[in-house]
């Protein structure tokens, strides 16, 4: 007997799957939250900033001490080259 795709997927399937997509989309969120806290500026107006950015690239937005992909479009806010003396 042939199984179809619906046999295979359960109701914990979709709940699972529904989980993960939730806590990536409060991450983006988090990510833009943290932009808008460090320019001093409204999460609304990060949010249109960053549209066109993927996840990666809004992350590389916040991200320490890491340079940035060549020809990537990102808004960084961090100074690549400068250490903190100590953490």
């Amino acid at each position: 007997m042939a199984t179809t795709p619906s046999d295979c997927i359960t109701e914990r399937h979709l709940t699972l799957f529904g989980t993960i997509v939730r806590w990536f989309a409060q991450y983006e969120v988090l990510i833009q939250q943290v932009i808008a806290t460090v320019i001093g500026s409204h999460l609304a107006d990060v949010m249109l900033l960053t549209k066109t950015l993927t996840t990666g690239e809004k992350a590389h937005c916040v991200a320490w001490p890491a340079a940035p992909p060549e020809n990537t479009p990102s808004i960084d806010l961090m100074p690549v080259n400068k250490h903190p003396e100590s953490f």
